[in-house]
Parts: structure tokens; sequence; C-alpha cells
């Protein structure tokens, strides 16, 4: 979906789906939005704030899977484009959530929203 997306502007992969979430969907919302008008996007904010807790899934120490990111490159470009970085950093991490939640939030401020 990623390259296809940044290459094409569409993806013949996402197009088999009704929904999509997690890495990369977030970072191609835009995109996504001009290529399929009328889609409904969902941006959670609700989660858990801590860093630490949200980068476990990054940190070698608590994801016995992390190794895999290594052989399968596409996660460690995924997390190089989205932090700059494909090692766990809370700061960084943090820092990226929250701006990511203001980019988004901004993109779509003159569009009707609703909250749960």
């Amino acid at each position: 979906m990623w390259d296809e997306v940044n290459s094409a502007g569409r993806s013949k992969t996402l197009e088999r789906y009704y929904a999509a979430c997690d890495l990369p969907i977030p970072m191609l919302y835009r995109q996504l939005d001009k290529s399929y008008p009328g889609s409904k996007f969902v941006l959670t904010v609700a989660r858990n704030r801590n860093a630490k807790k949200r980068g476990a899934v990054v940190d070698e120490k608590y994801n016995p899977t992390r190794w895999e990111w290594d052989v399968w490159p596409i996660s460690n470009r995924l997390h190089k484009a989205l932090y700059g970085r494909t090692d766990f950093d809370p700061t960084t991490m943090l820092e990226r959530y929250r701006r990511h939640n203001a980019e988004v939030l901004d993109y779509f401020r003159s569009r009707p929203m609703t909250s749960a």
C-alpha cells in the first residue's frame, strides 16, 4: 500500500477492503483523502499517552517479534519515515504522536467532525 499510494496515488491492495488501520495508513491520510473522496477517517486520540507503553512495540526488550522488522525492511522504512529513526526513543515518539494528531485535526478542520 505504501509504495502504491506514494507512486500512483491509489492502492489496488487497499481497494480490496472497506477499512484499514495501523501503519502505513496514518501516514497516507492526505493522499487517501484526495484519491478516495468521501471516505471516512477516524483519529483515535483517547489512547494512553504513555510513550513507554506505546513504544514497547518498538523496543526489542518488550517485543519478541521486533527482529522481524529487520527481515521485512518495510517496517523500518515506515518507522524511519514516521519517526525519523528505527530505534525506540520515547521522547521522539510522543512528540511525533502529538504532532501527527495536530496535523490531522488541522487538515480536516473545515469538515464536520463527530466524537465518540
